[in-house]
């Protein structure tokens, strides 16, 4: 996991829920930029929590200052002490669904990560993909794997693949997958990403791919934990922005929607969720939600 003073607090509600909620004794790192993320007070509670070890990617890596954000996610990967890792963000809560299998753990043995020593998780399918991402990625992706070709990305069906709020690594597998995914995120490269996706996100399956390795993606697509609200969504107009709710919630708070530009002949009035996004395992039930 890593995090900073603003998720701070999600961190350790993250953490107690992992110990109390669902019985997990796996070792837990805690990874931050510095001062500029957490003061000592901070690091002091993350110290006195059971199994977790507070850690200054500063301590790991010698970055200075180049590195903040999302963009020490792979970096934080990479210099763990684990050979086996699952990366958390600061806001996502897993659910106990099964008690013969403690979460996470249970994402250590399915067949996909086993076979690849990767799990990846689909994010929610927003717009029909960004031609100059495209156009970018297929610029070095010149002779894409079966995978790669069957995502919803690459078919021009999303803006988005992959949300990287939970990642499951091995390493002693993906050593270099995670040097790549380190480098797509660090300097002008990781600009020039950035420019394109929305944070690291689809940097890690960019990164298996570039090195032509396997990668297993869960089934199934991210979807919403929440509330459902009426939304009146007729057209015309340019972005999801310029419409209202029934009940006066800005559409383009409707995450399984987001805030795109659509067609201005298409009436999408109806009911949507509006929540947190959420996960299901292998077993289609739900396993985790990201609480922000």
């Amino acid at each position: 996991m890593a995090t900073g003073s603003w998720h701070f607090q999600m961190a350790v509600h993250s953490i107690l829920s992992l110990r109390h909620g669902l019985n997990c004794n796996l070792p837990i790192e805690i990874f931050y930029n510095g001062e500029a993320d957490l003061n000592q007070r901070q690091v002091q509670v993350l110290k006195q929590l059971p199994g977790v070890s507070p850690i200054d990617i500063n301590k790991v890596f010698d970055l200075r200052g180049t590195v903040g954000g999302w963009e020490i996610k792979p970096f934080a990967m990479l210099g763990s002490s684990f050979q086996e890792v699952i990366f958390l963000d600061a806001d996502v809560l897993f659910l106990q669904l099964n008690k013969k299998e403690k979460n996470p753990e249970m994402l250590f043995k399915s067949q996909g990560y086993v076979k690849t020593g990767t799990t990846f998780f689909h994010d929610r399918s927003i717009g029909n993909g960004i031609m100059e991402a495209h156009i970018w990625t297929q610029s070095f992706l010149r002779h894409p794997t079966q995978i790669t070709q069957q995502t919803r990305f690459w078919k021009h069906k999303s803006s988005h693949e992959q949300e990287s709020g939970v990642i499951v690594v091995d390493k002693r597998k993906s050593f270099s997958e995670l040097l790549t995914a380190c480098s797509l995120n660090h300097g002008l490269i990781g600009k020039k990403l950035y420019s394109m996706f929305h944070g690291d996100k689809e940097s890690y399956w960019i990164s298996w791919e570039m090195n032509q390795s396997p990668y297993y993606f869960v089934p199934g697509y991210g979807g919403s934990i929440g509330y459902f609200h009426e939304v009146i969504l007729k057209p015309p107009f340019d972005t999801f922005d310029n419409a209202r709710s029934s009940n006066d919630l800005a559409v383009d708070s409707q995450p399984m929607i987001g805030s795109t530009s659509l067609s201005t002949n298409i009436d999408l009035t109806g009911k949507y969720v509006c929540g947190g996004l959420m996960h299901a395992g292998i077993n289609a039930q739900v396993l985790n939600y990201n609480s922000e």
